[in-house]
């Protein structure tokens, strides 16, 4: 059985590990924006700031698996973009950050880096 190949011959489509890395992310995003929707008071609880900034983590890593499951670099630079931009948060005092809070986004750019020569 022949595999089609791209002009640099790797082989086309997307890699099985990164549809579930996709299907798993949205998975898990799913569960976080349906507990704020189920729970809208814990929204009352959080100051503003942080607010916006957790909807925006969520979206930009929402957008960021969209980028990897159409097989493309922007997907890459978009969560690297996230997760310096919740660093930076941290560092500055807005969010707190801890260590679990960059383990998901890291999983997410190495895995980038692995298919990055097969991304567009």
């Amino acid at each position: 059985m022949s595999t089609a190949l791209s002009p640099d011959n790797s082989p086309m489509g997307r890699p099985r590990s990164l549809t579930l890395l996709c299907l798993a992310g949205w998975l898990v995003l799913a569960i976080a924006t349906a507990g704020v929707l189920f729970h809208p008071e814990a929204l009352d609880e959080l100051p503003a700031p942080l607010a916006v900034a957790a909807a925006f983590a969520l979206g930009g890593a929402a957008l960021a698996l969209l980028g990897y499951w159409l097989m493309r670099r922007w997907g890459l630079w978009l969560i690297l973009i996230v997760t310096l931009a919740r660093v930076v948060s941290g560092l500055a005092g807005t969010l707190p950050l801890q260590a679990a809070d960059l383990l998901w986004p890291a999983v997410v750019a190495v895995v980038g880096l692995v298919y990055y020569r097969r991304l567009r």
